[in-house]
């Protein structure tokens, strides 16, 4: 089963909400005796240097309690993919574009 949505979605990393656009969600798994797996891909945009430093800060966590209430979906998740545009932060109110895509973890 594959969701895909154009509009903004909260998207929870522990405590920290992200505004999810271009959010995807699919079950994959690797091979037929696998279980699948949930597999999250959004982009989401920081503004300015006090919030890019606090959300690369938390990243940097790279495990996280991923919650997305609008889609009741909660996972303990992993970093798969990550990118960001070329952060020029010369005031509060320049943004990076940010691509994210976070895979479960089999507990």
């Amino acid at each position: 089963m594959s969701i895909r949505s154009t509009e903004a979605i909260p998207v929870y990393l522990d405590t920290l909400q992200l505004n999810a656009l271009q959010f995807q969600h699919e079950q994959v798994s690797h091979s037929i005796q696998e279980k699948s797996r949930h597999l999250l891909t959004f982009d989401f945009v920081i503004t300015g240097n006090q919030e890019y430093h606090d959300v690369t800060s938390h990243l940097y966590g790279q495990t996280f309690d991923v919650k997305v209430p609008s889609h009741d979906l909660h996972f303990k998740g992993t970093i798969h993919n990550y990118s960001t545009s070329v952060p020029k932060l010369t005031t509060e109110e320049d943004t990076v574009n940010v691509h994210l895509e976070l895979m479960e973890i089999q507990e």
